[in-house]
């Protein structure tokens, strides 16, 4: 596997996860399809914040963590993703980040 820190920005601070760990973790990692089946405690959802929120109980969980985009223009090895007007972008945001901070 590729060494993907070295392509990193020197001040990016991505999480990383081991392979052990990963192996680990996995018996705790959820998808949408598993939380609209129904869910138990101490699980992590790996999924689409936009998919997942409405079927997640409010006062759930005891953290999120969110990777927005930042709005800018970014070509990620050929996956392209354009900046919004800034209306839009608020806009977007405030399609979920409500709902998000019901979860906590």
């Amino acid at each position: 596997m590729k060494d993907q820190t070295k392509q990193r920005a020197p001040r990016n601070r991505t999480l990383t996860v081991s392979e052990e760990e990963r192996v680990m973790l996995s018996k705790e990692i959820r998808s949408c399809i598993d939380i609209r089946n129904g869910y138990s405690d101490d699980i992590i959802i790996h999924g689409d914040t936009l998919q997942c929120i409405d079927y997640i109980p409010d006062s759930f969980f005891r953290l999120i963590i969110i990777d927005p985009p930042y709005n800018l223009h970014k070509d990620f090895h050929g996956n392209t993703f354009p900046a919004m007007s800034n209306a839009d972008y608020e806009a977007y945001l405030r399609s979920w980040l409500q709902k998000v901070c019901r979860k906590l």
